[in-house]
Formats: C-alpha cells, sequence, structure tokens
C-alpha cells in the first residue's frame, strides 16, 4: 500500500472515532470510511474506491467482513494490471477502469454495500459494466441470503419469489428464461445479489445473466410496505431515531482530509458522496462514507477530485437532510 494512502487511512480512523470530551459510539455503530484512487495517464484511467467497515464492541465481525472486501480489491488489482498493460489501439480510447460504491446503507444488524464496477480494454467494441450488492450480518461477520430477513417458514420465500416473478413480467421478451425462472434465482441468492434500499427490498441480477449484457443489470424493486406478511417484522420500515444536526465543513488548513462531517447530537444514517457534473445536472460519483449512527463526533471525507464536490445526508426525526459543499 502506498504511503500517503496509509497517512489517509490513519487519519480517518482517527477522526471518526469519539474524543474523550464526547459519548462513545454505541455498541453494534456501524462506520465505513473509504479511500478514493484517482489516477489519469494517456495510456489508462482509473478510478477505485476501497471501503473499510468498523463495527463498535465487534472487530471480529468486522475484520470478517473487511477480509471479504480485500477479495474485490484483489480481483480488481488482477484486472487493473491487465488494463494497465493493454496498449492503447490507434483510434481508440485508453483503457480504463472504474470502482465505485452506489449505497451504503443498514438495516438492524445487516450491512448492505452496493458496488459498480466498470472496464474497458482499448480497442473493444464496448466497454464492460456490472452492479452487485453485498448484504453482511454485522454480529458474525458473515455473508447473509436473502432468507435471513424472512421467518424460517418456505411459505413466506414462495411467496416473496412470486412477487418478483409478477415484476419480472416486463423483461421477459428480453430474457433467457420466463419471469418464474428469472424469479427462481432470487433464492438462496444462485444468480442475484439483494438489499434494502430505504424503503425497498432489491434484487439485482448481473448483466448478462438473465438478458444480453449490452442491457445491463435488472433490479427489481419490491415496496417493503407491500411484503408486511412475508418479511420478517424486524426488517420492516421502521421511525429513525436521530435527533441531532449535521454540517458539513471544510478542515483546518493543513489537514489531509479537505472537508468533515461534524455531527451535534445523534445522527442517524450520515452518508457522504462524491458527485460531478454541474449543480443542474449532478451525478453521483460514489459514496464514501457512512455511520449508522454519529453522535457528538466528527468524520473526515477522502480528497476528491477539484471538479467534483460532497453532498452529505442524514436522517432527523425521519426526514431526509441533505448537505452540499458547492
Amino acid at each position: 500500500m502506498k504511503k500517503w494512502m496509509l497517512i489517509l487511512l490513519s487519519l480517518v480512523l482517527l477522526v471518526t472515532t469519539a474524543t474523550a470530551e464526547t459519548a462513545a459510539p454505541a455498541a453494534g455503530t456501524i462506520v465505513v470510511t473509504t479511500q478514493i484512487e484517482n489516477a489519469d495517464m494517456a495510456e489508462f484511467s482509473l478510478y477505485q474506491v476501497r471501503a473499510e467497515v468498523t463495527v463498535e464492541g465487534r472487530p471480529e465481525a468486522a475484520d470478517k467482513i473487511n477480509r471479504r472486501l480485500e477479495d474485490i480489491y484483489y480481483n480488481a488489482g488482477t484486472r487493473i494490471e491487465e488494463l494497465r498493460n493493454t496498449p492503447c489501439e490507434e483510434g481508440f480510447s485508453p483503457s480504463s477502469y472504474s470502482l465505485t460504491i452506489d449505497s451504503i446503507s443498514t438495516s438492524g444488524a445487516l450491512l448492505f454495500i452496493t458496488y459498480s464496477e466498470s472496464w474497458y480494454a482499448s480497442g473493444a467494441a464496448r466497454p464492460n459494466s456490472t452492479e452487485f450488492a453485498l448484504a453482511f450480518d454485522t454480529v458474525t461477520g458473515g455473508e447473509v441470503e436473502i432468507d435471513a430477513i424472512l421467518p424460517s417458514d418456505e411459505a413466506a420465500m414462495d411467496a416473496l419469489i412470486a412477487k418478483v416473478a409478477e415484476q419480472m413480467k416486463s423483461y421477459e421478451k428480453d430474457m433467457f428464461f420466463t419471469a418464474e425462472e428469472a424469479a427462481e434465482k432470487a433464492r438462496g441468492g444462485s444468480s442475484a445479489s439483494w438489499m434494502i434500499d430505504g424503503s425497498d427490498l432489491c434484487v439485482i441480477y448481473p448483466a448478462g445473466w438473465l438478458t444480453p449484457q449490452f442491457m445491463g443489470n435488472i433490479t427489481v424493486r419490491l415496496p417493503m410496505s407491500s411484503l408486511t406478511g412475508i418479511l420478517d417484522d424486524a426488517y420492516l420500515p421502521m421511525p429513525t431515531s436521530g435527533q441531532g444536526t449535521a454540517q458539513l465543513l471544510p478542515a483546518a488548513e493543513g489537514e489531509s482530509a479537505p472537508w468533515q462531517l461534524t455531527a451535534t447530537g445523534d445522527v442517524a444514517d450520515l452518508t457522504g458522496c462524491v458527485y460531478w457534473g454541474s449543480e443542474q445536472s449532478p451525478y453521483l460519483h460514489t459514496v464514501c462514507y457512512y455511520a449508522s449512527t454519529l453522535a457528538d463526533a466528527t468524520a473526515a471525507l477522502p480528497r476528491c477530485a477539484p471538479e467534483e464536490w460532497y453532498v452529505a445526508t442524514y436522517q432527523q426525526g425521519g426526514e431526509t437532510v441533505t448537505l452540499s459543499s458547492k
């Protein structure tokens, strides 16, 4: 690992730990910090976001989650080396690789991280891309399948699969399978990943698994409100408890991290993102920070490119508050 990365990681971990004057994080509090590697060269461009998870009071579980994440970055490194060594073909764009985080969220002790991976080898007809979600139990550190949020009886899974099949009908004309066959592939995570995204349960099928690669991923979104009697009650939407406020502020001069998120009181579901584009047409580049709860503490955000800016959101009394550095 590069020296500057180690320095940045140390800083991030330091500032996200409560000081002696602040309340210690509650047991089970989940925090995800990131490093961003951004390199734009004549023959190859790279944008890669690496996440590290901490769970208050559960270091063994966090270590297990981070070992799983390292598998992703190891595989990314192999692809990156192949692309770096691909000559730039005349008349074609240079090779490129991107690994970004689309979302980070929690539901009780479950942690969800969704990634987008895209790559292009110079001379190829088109780039490749895929999206995938990881679901972790932060008590054990293990990955969990979709049946983790269902009662133990098989009828609940059958009812959920039927609802997925309903949604798949609109894709059926382009699929290699019937809607019912495609829905069955969500059972046990054999061909699909899943996550809880706000008020929706999402089932994500990677590009090329159900339809031709160029059609991209298929994501089935089921409103959680329609799953009463199917999901375990513990995973149905509940009001957030955050009652504090947060600020997105420039760091003091000389700090390695240029911007900070500071919470006063108890802030829930605090998410920091990097955006690009314009104020009229903003585009999410990556999620760069998440805390299930941040109470009277400050977190540093990793450095982004000059043309990018930060957007942070958090929950206050059941409402979403948005902050921007632009």
